[in-house]
């Protein structure tokens, strides 16, 4: 599962482009994924399905989480995190990012 965030509407992506990188076989965007959407994080993180989070910057949050629902249930989803935002968040519309590869 990839778990998108636009960070409170600033910024925008291809859900469908990311899904497809990513190799997940669901998508979930919202837009304050460390804040009023955090229990989309909880719901995915409680799954069985591996999870990548794309925020790094609220990495120790989503580490937290993880830790309190272990605590609760004795399980919780392995999952990494990754920073679209700054990373490829502030690129360009017209940027063409298939010529870094």
């Amino acid at each position: 599962t990839l778990l998108l965030c636009t960070c409170d509407k600033t910024q925008s992506f291809d859900p469908g482009a990311l899904q497809k990188a990513a190799a997940a076989e669901q998508v979930v965007a919202v837009d304050q994924l460390c804040g009023k959407d955090l229990k989309t994080a909880a719901e995915h993180l409680g799954a069985g399905n591996d999870v990548l989070i794309a925020c790094g910057q609220q990495a120790a949050l989503f580490e937290r989480l993880g830790e309190d629902l272990y605590a609760e249930t004795q399980h919780a989803a392995a999952f990494s995190t990754l920073d679209i935002r700054d990373r490829a968040g502030w690129s360009a519309p017209g940027a063409r990012p298939e010529r870094l590869r």
